[in-house]
């Protein structure tokens, strides 16, 4: 009744001024709030029919109606005293007011009180099902939402909609393209068409899956399509580096684009190198008045776009004008410095890092462990491989103490570098080996640089590039004699592994 007068406060003051109200006339107000979008409203209305005189007893559509209004805001511990307020009022619990429990304790983040009440309904339903399958894919349990679909076939209930848009939300998290399928076929045996909600599940199943084909299908026969409709199909583009793809169906929308729309189409031009097309998003985004220009993941994602094109100006405009900058924004600055040979610069946007409390992640330290390499900032990479080795979660890589090996051969330490490759916690490979032999050549290491090669000679003796690199070292140090020993022993060994002739121009 109060629903349909328009106006709740002048139907909250004829409700105050009535003396007597029975259980209809509470309903009535309750309903008005709870679907007028107003459910705490509701919940405190519904608190004071215990205190009203003459005291009322709610009822099913009382209880129903409120524990809805809980779930709506979240409220779970009111919802737990509704729900304690049945059971010592000794109500009868029909379906309806199970489901509503189930899906109050679902909403409300509480999947344990959830099931438990699941497991204790004597009757289920498609709803009751549904709802506390939708409940474990919110929470992130998609393995037990896929069983307890299973179990609902086994009794013998119908999905509906919801129930298959869950089930499928399920498949894509888990990756489980076959079952997913599956549940496809499920749908056309049963002859269901799916609704804008479905359809989008399996555009957002296959793309997520890798199926990008028979996500496209889906997409092509939909009759109606929303920004999640296109948001899926693009991004499931993006994702799999069909990025010229990606472009074309962004701009073919025929309705406005959201912020993972726009994300994932920057993604495709970061990956296509395409500034240009990158451009017309960023103008387009500047010039509307939604708030999108300054969402978080769009900044990032332009970041990324302008820096893997190269345009390490453009991303720093756009990392000084964020209001927000999470690890991610400075890992990619400092790796498009590093990426394009701005070495200097990067050590720099770190140390900027650091002074801002920002902590840094392994992925970091190792980019501007390399940055100091291509600057030849010896003291800086210490700094930062002592970062990587005392103070990240994940330990150093294979080439991160690599790295450091370079910068310490470039430095003309070539004792600590030798000691490095052979103390780390990896065995060096064959490159790692090469660019300590290649500082030996550079600093006139005559000794070292024999002692280098012969593990060279050991890791792949049929790789020309030490014997030359070793015997152009003893040439440099006026030593014709070993230089040419070298190339004789290059010649011996292709010769026995039946190799032919030597390559080598003399």
């Amino acid at each position: 009744m109060f629903a349909k007068c328009g106006s709740l406060k002048e139907s909250r003051e004829v409700f105050d001024d009535c003396r007597w109200k029975d259980v209809l006339f509470w309903n009535s107000m309750i309903v008005a709030y709870s679907q007028s979008g107003h459910p705490r409203e509701a919940i405190e209305l519904f608190k004071s029919m215990g205190s009203s005189s003459p005291p009322v007893e709610p009822n099913a559509i009382t209880y129903t109606t409120v524990l809805a209004a809980c779930s709506a805001v979240e409220a779970l511990e009111q919802g737990k005293e509704v729900h304690r307020q049945m059971v010592d009022a000794g109500f009868q619990f029909d379906a309806a007011a199970e489901n509503s429990l189930v899906n109050m304790y679902a909403k409300c983040g509480s999947i344990t009180e959830a099931r438990e009440v699941f497991d204790g309904m004597k009757q289920r339903t498609v709803v009751s099902w549904t709802g506390i399958i939708s409940a474990y894919v919110r929470k992130g349990h998609p393995r037990e939402a896929l069983d307890l679909y299973r179990k609902m076939g086994s009794e013998g209930v119908e999905p509906n909609g919801i129930t298959f848009a869950s089930v499928l939300s399920a498949c894509s998290s888990l990756g489980a393209l076959e079952e997913g399928k599956a549940v496809h076929a499920q749908m056309k045996a049963a002859g269901y068409k799916p609704d804008l909600a479905v359809a989008n599940a399996l555009v957002s199943l296959y793309g997520k899956c890798g199926s990008v084909d028979s996500a496209r299908k889906v997409f092509d026969r939909m009759k109606i399509r929303n920004v999640v409709s296109w948001t899926a199909m693009i991004s499931s583009y993006a994702h799999h580096r069909h990025s010229e793809e990606a472009i074309q169906l962004y701009k073919a929308m025929d309705v406005a684009p959201n912020a993972v729309t726009l994300a994932s189409v920057l993604s495709a031009c970061a990956s296509l190198g395409n500034a240009e097309e990158g451009r017309a998003v960023h103008e387009k985004l500047a010039s509307t008045t939604t708030g999108l220009a300054t969402d978080e993941v769009l900044q990032n994602a332009l970041l990324n776009m302008y820096a893997k094109c190269g345009d390490g100006d453009a991303a720093r405009k756009i990392f000084d004008a964020m209001a927000v900058r999470d690890t991610m924004s400075w890992s990619t600055l400092i790796a498009a410095y590093t990426q394009h040979g701005r070495g200097g610069e990067a050590v720099e946007m770190c140390r900027s890092m650091e002074l801002e409390g920002v902590q840094a992640s392994s992925f970091i330290y190792g980019t501007v462990l390399t940055a100091c390499s291509q600057a030849g900032l010896l003291e800086s990479a210490r700094h930062y491989f002592g970062c990587l080795t005392r103070d990240c979660g994940a330990p150093a890589k294979l080439e991160d103490y690599v790295c450091m090996a370079t910068v310490l051969g470039r430095a003309g330490r070539l004792a600590e570098a030798e000691e490095l490759l052979a103390v780390m916690p990896f065995e060096a490979e064959f490159v790692a080996w090469m660019g300590l032999l290649a500082a030996c050549k550079a600093h006139n290491d005559v000794e070292r640089g024999a002692r280098v090669a012969e593990v060279l000679f050991r890791l792949e003796p049929l790789n020309e590039a030490p014997y030359v690199l070793l015997s152009n070292i003893y040439v440099a140090a006026g030593r014709q004699e070993e230089a040419a020993r070298v190339r004789r022993k290059m010649g011996d060994v292709i010769a026995a592994a039946g190799s032919g002739e030597s390559i080598i121009v003399s």
